[in-house]
């Protein structure tokens, strides 16, 4: 079988190497999980051998995610690299890291923030959508927006507020009951 190169809308998305490995783990895992082959009277999945229906791992120890290039995933130095000098980071757009460059400005009129997805910033829907039927909202965790139960809730018991893991997942109204204080600064090490 041979392969064509990608071309059309699907280019630019083939050159982003995040959502390349994202979909090639996403796209491995069912297939070595059988779901690619539910049928039972398919049994090509069963012909072929082990190691080609598992996806191939960077071969630094430990690491298990899928490999880029160089036998490596991106964080072990597969893929293409910033093409800022001394820079070992993983290029994005137009060559170079986001931190060189590399990312794209929200494309709403006097925001300055970086986008992520769609063009857009978080604050302007930049992120996933709400799974909520006709919500326009950015979905936190759990794939709702705050309104329709996403995100994370504080621990004490009864209360709904907004929980963060800065705070030991309490809100800003019961961290202070939960978590010790600072020591206070010692007044001979100040002078």
């Amino acid at each position: 079988m041979t392969m064509t190169p990608m071309t059309g809308p699907l280019d630019s998305l083939a050159r982003d190497l995040e959502i390349v490995e994202l979909l090639a783990t996403v796209f491995s895992d069912e297939y070595t999980q059988g779901v690619a082959s539910s049928s039972s009277t398919n049994q090509t999945s069963a012909t072929l051998p082990p190691e080609t229906r598992r996806r191939r791992a960077c071969q630094t120890d430990g690491c298990h995610r899928t490999i880029v290039s160089k036998g490596c995933c991106i964080r072990h130095g597969g893929g293409k690299r910033c093409q800022v000098a001394l820079c070992d980071k993983g290029a994005k757009h137009n060559g170079v890291c986001w931190k060189h460059g590399g990312s794209r400005i929200c494309k709403r009129d006097e925001c300055s923030n970086h986008s992520k997805a769609r063009g857009l910033c978080w604050t302007h829907g930049g992120g996933k959508p709400c799974a909520t039927l006709e919500c326009s909202r950015t979905s936190l965790q759990g794939g709702h927006c705050w309104a329709h139960g996403g995100g994370k809730r504080c621990n004490q018991d009864g209360c709904q507020r907004p929980a963060y893991e800065r705070n030991g997942n309490y809100c800003t109204v019961h961290s202070s009951q939960h978590i010790p204080a600072p020591p206070p600064l010692n007044e001979t090490a100040a002078s």
